[in-house]
This record gives structure tokens, sequence and C-alpha cells, in this order.
């Protein structure tokens, strides 16, 4: 089936192997979807224009068969199509710098491989959830996620865990004796984190002043984001 009347209930599927093709196209049927053949990435970039359901892809496509041009098209796509459901589906074993990026560009991946091939009825439940907004990874993504959102949450989190006990404490106003007799260290350390706090938030341009006010006001807007 290679539809070409343009739907907002259809799918883009962009993969080079017929026989792939026509099996995401089967799943895509039972779930009452058209759907829009795409061999390369040169085809898919000419659907970028039109609204999909959700896109189902490779990640070794021609010419190039170039992971990184197969990410720069879900970037660009992405960045026009915000909330269309993305799915990768390929036999590529993708590095960590390359899942870092599928995961912000909020796709699933499931692997394709002969010794666990997905079934036309397992892959259409697997694309019915996406289109419910279910992001779905195969095992050997799934491991990389936690380290994947600690990276994250330290990249934009600027205070360690030790930190976080101690500025909710300042913002008290205890001074740091009592903080140190609390947290059983000596109050010389309590001081440091307080120089150290004050340095990471002003030069990561967190605060826009140098101060304890100005900490404080940022702890304040802060702190459920950051810590609970």
């Amino acid at each position: 089936m290679n539809p070409t009347i343009q739907s907002r209930k259809s799918a883009l599927v962009v993969e080079d192997r017929p026989s792939e093709r026509e099996k995401i196209g089967q799943a895509l049927e039972k779930l009452d979807l058209e759907w829009v053949p795409a061999e390369n990435l040169e085809n898919a970039q000419a659907q970028m224009g039109r609204e999909f359901a959700i896109v189902i892809l490779d990640l070794l496509l021609p010419p190039r068969h170039d992971v990184r041009s197969t990410l720069a098209f879900l970037r660009d796509f992405r960045r026009t199509h915000p909330i269309v459901p993305i799915i990768i589906l390929s036999v590529h074993d993708p590095r960590p710098e390359e899942i870092r990026e599928i995961v912000a560009a909020r796709a699933g991946y499931l692997f394709r491989k002969a010794e666990a091939d997905l079934s036309t009825e397992e892959l259409a439940s697997l694309l019915k959830l996406a289109l419910a907004g279910t992001i779905s990874y195969s095992r050997e993504i799934a491991g990389f996620l936690p380290s994947l959102v600690e990276h994250a949450f330290q990249q934009e989190n600027p205070l360690t865990h030790k930190e976080w006990t101690i500025l909710p404490l300042l913002y008290q106003g205890l001074s740091p004796d009592q903080i140190g007799e609390r947290l059983s260290i000596a109050p010389a350390s309590v001081r440091t984190h307080k120089k150290n706090m004050l340095d990471k938030l002003f030069d990561g341009q967190f605060i826009s002043v140098r101060s304890e006010r100005a900490m404080f006001d940022w702890y304040q807007e802060n702190q459920y984001k950051y810590h609970s």
C-alpha cells in the first residue's frame, strides 16, 4: 500500500528496505492509519511540510547510511513538528552520544534484530502506545537512561547534594556554627560551602549579583525544581 493522499491520519515511514516498509505499513493499517513511504532521507525531507500522526524511521538510510545525517533530519523534524510521535526502528547499536540526541528529540528506539524480531501485532501495539504519548525503548537503550537523566540533571543543577543540605539551613537564618552542630561538620566547612555556592551561582549566571540575598532569592524560586 502506497497512499499519496495527504491526511493528518497518516504516517511517514522512512525505510529503504521494501520488506520492512511493508511490515511497518501492515502494522499501521491495523491502527487504521494510511502511510507514506520514504526510501531515503531526501524523500523524507520532501515530506517535512506535511502533517503526520506518527513517524517511523531507520537510522541507517541512503544515500550515506550515516547516523549523523539521520540525526540531523530528526532534529530538523522535531523543530517543525514538536508533538508528533517518532519511533526509530533500526539494527544500528547507537553510541551514548547518539542515544542522548535521540532522547532529546523525544523519539522511541526499538532494535530490529532477526533473533528477536517484532511481529506485526507487537509492532502495532507499540505504535499504538506511541500514538497515545508513550515513548518506548528497547532494553539495551533503556539501560542508558538513568545515566543520561543524571547527566542532564547535573548539567542543569549547579549545586551538589551537600550544598542542597546546607542552603535551606542558611535560608532559615541559621549560623555556620548552628549548621555545623546540626550536620556534624566544622563551621569552617559550612562557610566554605557557602562561598562555593555563591561562586557557582554567580559564575553560572544563575544570579546576577554575588550576594547572600540573591542566593536566597534563587533558592526560594528553585527549591522545588532541583531539590525535594
